[in-house]
């Protein structure tokens, strides 16, 4: 196979594909917004999806089926609780045999895979050598993990088994093993046995899926389709509308220079993302996006341009005020965020747990709660409490909207926010070394494309956090890592 054949050079010009991925994009986000608390419709459209997919591997086309994947799993709408909705009902919630099709629709093309190609796999570790070896890593931490959850539940831990069910530890299994696994090795087979072309196609389909999250903000709009957050209505939309931002990332690159319609998708989904569904994190991104931009400029040698950057830092924060403030005075949302956001940055090197605002302050007391568990256990800090550990509730009570009411019932927090406190609380100091070494290799080759950093910004927030995020962000790590194997092989070659 030519993995890096006219890699640089070829155009996703558009064709048939590129209208039917558009038409899928439009019908796909249109019935999750409007019609996901509908069951009928819902369950009718997903066996409208789960054809398009057998239609795939009849066509033998695996890579497309990985693309509708995403795009289906990625544009399912997750949580009920944010859509007004008591029940919701899509791609993600169908299930066969009691297993949702998050999990379900990755199992016919990761047998196809292994049954066809499982001799050629040790191939792998010499053409891709970064993303085998996060492969492996991944897969030693998950069963660690589930070994030592297990074992903990069976020893009663926390007096876990008393107050859950074994449900918790299925669930963590689920969002944190079976399906990142799958994603993670269907795509290793899928890197030897795939022509570059299959690449293209599979590029492409990532693209649709931040198309579709944009897409999923405007239907909602036109159509009045409301939700519930924060106090305030939202739009409706899928999970993955917090990758909008790095959407403005894409002309950083040789690739995507010229393709103005990235950018313009990117300028509506970041008006209607901060006006109606603003949080935290996004106006946090937003204020990065010119760092990005000046450190992957020199970090490509583009010193001029990076110069260029620094000098319109001025003029960047004088417009970002601006249109901060203007919305502010039309988004009670908006306006709420930007204020903890500017909190928090001015408190940042406080050392007073209780002058942060509530959203960093739960997450600074679970790291700090997670130590306190290693302090009376240190036998378990090398390796974590695995998939469904648990540490006491401390003073966490006081934020009852970040937590199950099973766990503040119980006294017992398994569900913690962010990557670290996730990986820290299952996997120990070892999933720590994991969490720095990947965000490491991130940086050091987030100059080749911007599919690393969407992966790496998926991986230090959300990781074993959401079905429909895992499926779209840990495919943008992967075919990121992908990516800047090639390009790296390309230069080798002198075809750069």
């Amino acid at each position: 196979m030519n993995q890096t054949k006219g890699l640089t050079n070829r155009r996703l010009l558009v064709n048939s594909e590129d209208i039917w991925i558009a038409i899928k994009i439009i019908l796909v986000a249109a019935v999750n917004v409007l019609y996901c608390s509908n069951q009928v419709i819902s369950n009718l459209a997903v066996l409208t999806e789960i054809v398009i997919l057998i239609f795939d591997i009849f066509q033998n086309k695996w890579a497309r089926y990985l693309g509708d994947y995403i795009l289906f799993c990625g544009l399912s709408i997750e949580y009920a609780v944010l859509t007004n909705a008591e029940n919701i009902y899509g791609f993600k919630e169908f299930r066969i045999f009691g297993i949702n099709m998050g999990i379900m629709a990755l199992l016919p093309i990761f047998f196809y895979y292994v049954l066809r190609y499982r001799g050629r796999i040790k191939l792998f570790n010499i053409r891709q050598k970064d993303l085998w070896k996060f492969a492996k890593m991944y897969l030693i931490l998950v069963i660690i993990s589930a070994f030592m959850g297990l074992i903990l539940y069976l020893f009663n831990d926390n007096n876990i088994a008393n107050v859950f069910t074994f449900r918790i530890f299925i669930e963590e299994l689920y969002q944190k093993g079976a399906q990142p696994i799958l994603i993670i090795f269907i795509f290793c087979f899928m890197a030897i046995h795939e022509e570059r072309n299959s690449f293209d196609t599979f590029e492409k389909y990532l693209l649709a899926t931040l198309y579709g999250s944009v897409a999923s903000l405007v239907i909602s709009f036109v159509f009045g389709r409301t939700g519930h957050y924060g106090g305030v209505n939202t739009l409706v939309a899928t999970n993955n509308v917090r990758w909008i931002p790095l959407l403005l990332i894409f002309p950083l690159y040789k690739k995507y220079r010229g393709r103005l319609f990235i950018v313009v998708v990117g300028i509506i989904g970041a008006y209607f993302l901060l006006r109606y569904n603003a949080t935290g994190k996004n106006i946090m991104l937003y204020m990065l996006i010119p760092l990005i931009y000046l450190f992957v400029y020199f970090k490509q040698r583009e010193y001029a341009k990076g110069f260029a950057i620094i000098a319109l830092i001025p003029i960047v924060v004088m417009i970002g005020l601006s249109t901060a403030s203007k919305l502010s005075s039309v988004s009670i949302l908006f306006n709420s965020k930007m204020k903890q956001v500017m909190s928090m940055i001015g408190n940042l090197f406080t050392t007073s747990v209780d002058k942060m605002e509530d959203s960093p302050r739960v997450r600074v007391l679970e790291f700090i709660y997670i130590i306190k568990e290693y302090v009376k256990k240190p036998y378990l800090a090398l390796f974590g409490k695995g998939l469904g550990g648990t540490m006491l509730k401390g003073n966490l009570a006081y934020d009852l909207s970040s937590f199950s009411k099973e766990e503040l019932t119980a006294g017992l927090i398994y569900n913690v926010h962010e990557s670290i406190n996730k990986l820290f609380l299952s996997n120990g100091v070892l999933g720590l070394l994991f969490l720095a070494h990947t965000i490491v290799m991130g940086i050091k080759k987030m100059k080749n494309n911007p599919w690393i950093i969407i992966g790496i910004y998926w991986f230090l927030i959300s990781l074993g956090h959401s079905i429909t995020m895992s499926a779209f962000g840990l495919s943008c790590l992967i075919y990121g890592l992908f990516e800047a194997n090639c390009i790296v092989e390309e230069y080798r070659d002198g075809r750069l």
